[in-house]
């Protein structure tokens, strides 16, 4: 029987106010395990462990994302303990290896309020929940097999826009935040890119005040020919200027300057609380120019600094990380990047970090985050 160290071992970080609280958590199966399905046993084990000690269960469950080194055995085994246990979550499988070798590691997200959540399992890789007035869209989504990155692009956003317009919502008005895996991201990115911006121009959504906050990365998206998988936030009951797009135009450039469809940012107010959904950050200047090409080092603390810049403007800080994924495209990097980390970020941020591909190859490091505050507006609607 392995056991993993518990609960200290793994920060988690919380975002508590009287109407309920937001858990996010990351663990990490202990390298050298004699075998993937006992890594994965592990992790779970573990990670039923830590969530009972925070009095959370499966009830509260959102977001399951795992980051695998080996799929699609990984998925499988995990989806029939997934059934077992009697998750409600929306679940991701994302082969992406830890960078620190280990099998897997796990980012959860839960919604624990003592007001009523509703919670609808829609099928088809869609959860639907009902909090205070807004109907929070938790998606996972495949590219159909086949055809080229374009046509499945295409056909990955026709599919999520189906999906929310069966449920009263739009791709247009609700999406926030994407993340999406190209399965070969170095050939794959500039058709998927320019796909994605004709989508955008056919929705009539690039025009738009905002457009979604989004993370790109290499990472093999299914068992097939699927080049590509998404996972989505969509959130109806939003109410004008309740989301806005962040800049920093001393750090980084707006995506949309070089032809790329997503902010840098997006802030979403409520009543109690404030959300920031940071997108894959990496290091680059105001003119999107790639900076320290070859020092991971470098690049990180230029990261650093770029997600600051960008929350700073809009009553935000680093220390208001609630979770940040480190993609690295060298697994090589990991000790230092690792030990920068933690040397420079406050402590107790959850955070993993796995090889994942960035969209440039200069670029070794990309990491994305989700901060949030208790500072609410009054003009909008509680969270919970």
């Amino acid at each position: 029987m392995v056991s993993l160290m518990r609960d200290s071992s793994f920060p988690v970080s919380v975002l508590s106010t009287e109407r309920g609280r937001e858990f996010f958590c990351c663990l990490e199966a202990p390298v050298g395990l004699p075998s993937g399905r006992e890594a994965l046993t592990a992790l779970l084990d573990c990670y039923d462990d830590l969530i009972r000690c925070h009095a959370l269960g499966t009830a509260t469950e959102v977001v399951l994302r795992f980051h695998l080194s080996d799929d699609p055995t990984g998925s499988e085994y995990l989806r029939k303990q997934l059934n077992l246990r009697g998750t409600t979550a929306i679940c991701s499988f994302i082969c992406q290896p830890p960078a620190s070798g280990s099998a897997c590691c796990l980012e959860a997200y839960h919604m624990d309020s003592a007001y009523e959540v509703s919670r609808i399992d829609r099928g088809a890789g869609l959860l639907q929940l009902g909090h205070s007035q807004y109907t929070s869209f938790r998606t996972v989504t495949v590219a159909p097999s086949g055809g080229t990155a374009v046509s499945q692009t295409a056909g990955m956003f026709d599919l999520l826009a189906a999906r929310l317009r069966r449920e009263g919502a739009s791709l247009q008005e609700h999406l926030l935040r994407t993340w999406i895996y190209l399965r070969d991201i170095d050939n794959d990115y500039t058709e998927f890119s320019d796909a994605r911006r004709d989508w955008f121009d056919a929705a009539e959504i690039s025009g738009s005040r905002w457009i979604p906050a989004s993370t790109a990365i290499g990472a093999a998206a299914g068992p097939g020919t699927e080049r590509l998988q998404m996972d989505a936030l969509a959130v109806a009951g939003l109410s004008p200027g309740q989301v806005t797009a962040m800049h920093a135009p001393d750090h980084l450039c707006q995506a949309r300057a070089y032809g790329v469809t997503f902010e840098r940012g997006l802030k979403v107010a409520f009543g109690d609380r404030t959300h920031y959904y940071l997108s894959g950050t990496a290091s680059i200047d105001r003119d999107g120019s790639v900076l320290f090409p070859g020092d991971p080092e470098a690049q990180t603390l230029r990261i650093i600094e770029n997600m600051g810049a960008l929350l700073s403007p809009y009553g935000g800080r680093i220390e208001d990380l609630k979770i940040i994924i480190v993609y690295m495209r060298n697994m090589s990097d990991y000790e230092q990047v690792s030990a920068l980390l933690q040397r420079v970020l406050p402590s107790g941020i959850p955070r993993i970090l796995v090889q994942g591909a960035v969209c440039r190859v200069p670029w070794l490091v990309e990491i994305e985050g989700i901060a949030m505050t208790d500072k609410g507006d009054e003009r909008f609607a509680d969270f919970f």
